[in-house]
């Protein structure tokens, strides 16, 4: 097994493991956080797993094109769950068609001091560019099919910057699930026994 079918593998079993998870609970109408917590926690396992589809496929483009909108989702979640008062979620829930999220800076910045770390905003200032220029295909993206080697154009993806993306949204997704069902407990939606 190569290292991209291990990670494909390890990432597998993280989604089935949160969907066993998800099974488990049952939300009452009222708890809009828990709601809407959920709700981002399905929307990214499906761009995780998307991304795992594509690398299967050897879609490395796209699937590189997800890691942004991935990103998103994540942030918008947490920050929508750890930052956000009930009265900004019954808003959000009311006007969910003209609702706005804060800039992707302010959210990360207010994540990490709500956090009382820098995780969201080094992810931002190293990578988020990258993502952006493969979501909007821009010349990193077009770029990589290149390959001046076999003067060629082909997809010139390595494997350890495929494996990297498949690590790197493993741990995102971890953290997010963890976060996720540390929020469940707290709330008795979830048994304390239940953990990644």
């Amino acid at each position: 097994m190569t290292n991209i079918q291990t990670k494909l593998q390890q990432n597998q079993d993280l989604g089935n493991k949160i969907e066993d998870i998800l099974s488990q609970i049952e939300i009452p109408d009222d708890n809009q956080k828990a709601l809407l917590f959920t709700a981002f926690l399905k929307n990214g396992l499906s761009h995780f797993y998307s991304m795992n589809l594509l690398i299967e496929k050897k879609l490395y483009h796209s699937a590189f094109a997800f890691a942004r909108v991935f990103f998103d989702n994540i942030i918008r979640g947490e920050y929508s769950i750890y930052i956000l008062d009930n009265t900004k979620i019954d808003e959000m829930f009311v006007n969910l068609n003209d609702w706005k999220f804060p800039n992707t800076t302010t959210m990360c910045q207010k994540l990490d001091e709500s956090f009382r770390n820098s995780f969201f905003e080094n992810i931002r200032t190293q990578s988020y560019g990258i993502m952006c220029d493969f979501t909007h295909t821009s010349s990193n993206q077009i770029a990589r099919w290149f390959n001046a080697e076999k003067n060629l154009i082909e997809s010139n993806f390595s494997n350890d910057e495929v494996v990297d993306l498949l690590e790197g949204n493993y741990n995102l997704m971890k953290r997010f699930a963890k976060n996720y069902i540390a929020f469940m407990k707290a709330n008795n939606l979830l048994n304390d026994g239940e953990n990644l």
